[in-house]
């Protein structure tokens, strides 16, 4: 069965250090190998969106609002 998944790991940034990453992968979650993956964000990213979200609306943000922010890239 095909399916779509999350796993996180390390993998290298830009400058080459090893960062917890987000990775999209679609394939047989019980195989490890032949899945297609795709890097999606480091856990960095998602702590500087999430800090974001939390300052533009302190109470009661949510996924309507998440998106907003990344669609006007608040989180830069």
């Amino acid at each position: 069965m095909t399916t779509t998944f999350f796993k996180l790991e390390k993998r290298p940034d830009a400058s080459g250090r090893q960062v917890d990453t987000l990775v999209k992968c679609v394939g047989n979650p019980d195989s490890v190998l032949g899945a297609e993956e795709e890097e999606w964000c480091t856990v960095n990213d998602l702590d500087r969106l999430f800090e974001a979200c939390s300052r533009r609306w302190p109470i009661g943000w949510d996924l309507e609002k998440l998106i907003t922010a990344v669609r006007e890239c608040e989180f830069d």
